[in-house]
């Protein structure tokens, strides 16, 4: 018994043809299969990266307010005597409009405006570039297996032993131990689910790997 349910068939027209519809079904059906685990990746994607900016906007804001507030850098220590403010000078960029630049503000807005479409533009293929990475990944890394591993009962069976006891056990035991708060029956029982799940993992990816039919 192969571990492909179709190899177990004659070779005949009528099951040449059964490979070819589900051959063809398979096709149309892995961007549905697609879809959901390259929007788990997408979402921890921008998780992290939204993690990581504000706290990069953070240690600047600190460093900001630190170089602000000390009396050695502060840029209004200047106006502690109000004889030596002088309007043609720049104090911290407070300085008066300058009369003489007022009419080129039509260019300049015309020029923003270019500038935000611009950056907009930068932004939105910023924004698409995970996208099409984590799909051409995707796509590229299911080529090689395919074109690697000719057993499909060897695919299901690292599936089964990886995916399933990942979703079964590890990750509900875990969940389920970090918000549960009070050591009581309920969280005894989570912490040998989870022990299960790290036991039956690398378990079972031990006999398949080994080639055991135990």
């Amino acid at each position: 018994m192969k571990g492909d349910i179709v190899l177990n068939y004659p070779e005949t027209s009528n099951v040449t043809i059964m490979r070819i519809c589900i051959a063809s079904m398979l096709i149309l059906h892995y961007p549905l299969q697609l879809d959901p685990s390259r929007r788990c990746i997408l979402t921890l994607v921008s998780t992290a990266r939204r993690f990581f900016k504000v706290r990069r906007e953070c240690e600047v804001n600190a460093k900001l307010i630190d170089y602000v507030t000390s009396s050695k850098h502060s840029p209004f220590a200047e106006f502690s005597n109000a004889d030596n403010v002088n309007p043609g000078v720049n104090y911290g960029g407070l300085n008066t409009v300058d009369h003489g630049n007022e009419n080129n503000v039509g260019g300049n807005t015309g020029r923003v405006a270019v500038q935000s479409v611009l950056d907009e533009g930068t932004a939105v293929q910023e924004k698409d570039l995970p996208f099409y990475v984590i799909t051409i990944s995707f796509l590229l890394f299911s080529f090689f297996i395919a074109m690697v591993e000719s057993d499909l009962g060897l695919v299901l069976s690292l599936v089964g032993a990886t995916g399933s006891t990942l979703v079964s056990y590890v990750l509900p035991g875990l969940i389920y131990v970090k918000l549960h708060e009070p050591l009581d029956a309920s969280k005894i029982c989570a912490y040998i689910q989870l022990g299960l799940g790290c036991f039956i993992m690398p378990t079972a990816l031990y006999f398949i790997l080994s080639g055991s039919d135990t």
